[in-house]
């Protein structure tokens, strides 16, 4: 059968009364190709600049079932789809998250499209090195609390109020995955990511800049974002304690703003 002979059929039939003639399967299969409805009740989940506010987007529901997503790659509130979601929604099984977004999605003017996606190639730079380290150097990157673990057994300190440790004598400077309010790597992508942003709005790529970054806790931290010719490019707290440095995404912090919180000691060895 030619196309054009299987189009007009294909036309015929959908001019037809369906009840009479069309298979319900057929009608269901036309219906498929129709793309899905975009819920305005989504859309207008805006913050002033015009991306999404991410804590009310994906707290809204319809009839007990949440139909909302943010997009961390857009920062737009978007319609949720069925399934398991893709890795740049964020949904209200993960509402934490919005802390760091919703600071990222509030810059003004709001982050156009290609300064997204230099950030998201900044990160995918760094992200193996920042989350798993490199092979041949058990102490470079690893700024995980398990991926350091896996190749350091050395002393260190956490604080429990910033869920952030330093070993290494205080040089190595880790998110802690694996307690009750551990980061995930969702986590500290998203933290690593709006440092990049910050750095590449305010003219800071060609060294190394912080910047303040509220973390999921609440608690705001300082970011190194390391941009050196010589060196792998790399993200990691400065201190492991909160910084008093004001949430301004124009203004570096410094160590010297690191506050103070309680201390725990790991013990040399101990894992998660």
């Amino acid at each position: 059968m030619k196309w054009t002979s299987a189009l007009f059929i294909v036309v015929a039939l959908t001019s037809m009364s369906s009840a009479a003639l069309m298979p319900d399967w057929l009608d269901q299969f036309f219906m498929s190709l129709a793309p899905a409805a975009k819920d305005d009740r989504c859309s207008s989940q805006k913050n002033p600049n015009g991306t999404g506010k991410c804590s009310p987007c994906v707290a809204l529901q319809d009839k007990g079932k949440y139909i909302c997503a943010f997009d961390r790659n857009t920062l737009d509130c978007v319609s949720r789809p069925s399934g398991k979601l893709p890795d740049n929604l964020v949904g209200n099984e993960n509402a934490a998250q919005c802390t760091t977004l919703q600071q990222i999605s509030m810059e003004t003017p709001r982050f156009t499209s290609t300064e997204l996606q230099r950030a998201r190639t900044g990160w995918n730079r760094m992200e193996t090195h920042v989350l798993d380290g490199e092979p041949n150097d058990p102490k470079a990157g690893r700024h995980l609390f398990t991926s350091w673990r896996l190749k350091n057994n050395d002393q260190g300190n956490c604080d429990d109020d910033t869920n952030l440790c330093a070993f290494n004598g205080g040089l190595k400077t880790v998110w802690n995955d694996c307690q009750a309010a551990r980061y995930t790597r969702k986590d500290v992508q998203d933290i690593c990511t709006g440092s990049i942003l910050f750095n590449i709005r305010h003219n800071r790529m060609a060294s190394s800049r912080n910047s303040v970054i509220k973390s999921k806790s609440g608690k705001s931290l300082c970011i190194e974002h390391l941009v050196t010719a010589s060196n792998t490019p790399s993200c990691f707290p400065i201190g492991f304690h909160y910084t008093t440095a004001p949430v301004d995404s124009s203004r570096a912090c410094t160590p010297a703003q690191q506050g103070q919180g309680p201390v725990r000691l790991v013990p040399q060895g101990q894992g998660c």
